[in-house]
């Protein structure tokens, strides 16, 4: 008995642990982590010990065990690799999906580049608009402003003239007059009717050609007078005429900034609704490829998990069939011994 102990014992074993390892899926992974060709390999040796006792009831149960925790040892290293698989895929789906998002988001940073600078050249436009309207508005009163800066000028010199021309024809009618009434104290000296006579004709002509020289002076003075009255009603007639010119370009200003405004509006209104567009264009396409992916992903997995429980099931089946046949093979053997 226990020489075809010894001789049963080898031959069967080793078989199942080399028939798991040609049915091995991952070939990568460390011996250590394969605890079904231990078991299965383990067989043999359950089988001997049974037969010592009771080679019937004791070795069908040593039989069935072998393939059980062998197939439990393989599912847990099949699922090591698939979450490792999925890891490794995840991994690389974010890495691309990192790229992915920054090239999205570097587009959108040029299309809110592209809103932005259409505001800013917007914003040019119309400051360069008010510019010119302002400095047409201004181009009026400077006009004004130097005309009347002119007149004060050229009237300055007149004025002192003036001032000057009635200085002195004060300080000579003074005189004029001091000389007449000093001629008054003669007329009591003058005893002939004829010599006081003169000298009364000799005053009224002095007296007259004192007023006369005052006449002419106010009839000088009325006229310039008139001429500044004159020039007064020319400068309200220039005044009235800026002023409507004035209002004309403050009007028709008034009207191309709002309209300017108005188009400007329009076109950052429609730039914005446009990326709003796309934005929600490329915002639903990444969705649905997200969704996609997730869905492909998914699919992918269950069908990996079809595939390994399928492999699992045949490989359980097949462990199955070998532990029978040697069970079988062994029974035999060991009986035969026996006899």
């Amino acid at each position: 008995m226990e020489e075809g102990e010894d001789g049963a014992g080898p031959e069967p074993g080793p078989e199942p642990g080399r028939e798991l390892a040609e049915l091995e899926p991952e070939p990568e992974l460390d011996p250590k982590d394969e605890p079904g060709a231990d078991t299965g390999a383990g067989a043999g040796p359950g089988a001997d010990t049974g037969t010592d006792r009771s080679p019937g009831t004791d070795g069908g149960t040593d039989g069935d065990p072998g393939p059980g925790p062998g197939s439990a040892a393989d599912w847990e290293r099949q699922q090591r690799i698939a979450a490792r698989r999925n890891r490794l895929e995840m991994r690389r789906r974010e890495a691309l999906g990192e790229k992915v998002e920054q090239e999205e988001e570097e587009k959108e940073e040029k299309e809110e580049s592209k809103s932005l600078k259409l505001v800013e050249e917007t914003g040019k436009v119309l400051a360069k608009l008010l510019f010119h309207g302002t400095r047409l508005v201004s181009d009026v009163r400077v006009e004004s402003d130097l005309r009347e800066s002119r007149r004060r000028e050229k009237e300055g010199p007149q004025r002192r003239r003036r001032r000057e021309k009635l200085e002195s024809e004060s300080k000579r009618g003074t005189e004029k007059l001091a000389e007449i009434n000093s001629r008054w104290a003669q007329a009591g000296d003058l005893k002939i009717p004829q010599d006081l006579w003169d000298l009364l004709e000799q005053q009224r002509d002095q007296c007259q050609q004192l007023l006369e020289e005052k006449n002419r002076l106010i009839r000088e003075l009325q006229q310039g007078l008139e001429a500044a009255d004159g020039q007064y009603e020319q400068a309200l007639k220039d005044q009235e005429g800026e002023i409507r010119l004035l209002l004309e370009r403050m009007e028709e200003q008034t009207r191309n900034v709002l309209k300017s405004y108005r188009h400007h509006l329009r076109q950052i209104e429609k730039s914005f609704e446009e990326e709003r567009r796309e934005m929600l264009t490329s915002n639903r396409r990444r969705w649905n490829e997200a969704i996609q992916a997730h869905n492909d992903q998914e699919l992918e997995f269950l069908r990996e998990q079809m595939d390994r429980a399928l492999q699992f099931e045949n490989q359980l089946n097949q462990l199955q069939e070998e532990s029978l046949e040697n069970y079988d093979s062994t029974k035999l053997q060991l009986e035969h011994d026996v006899e």
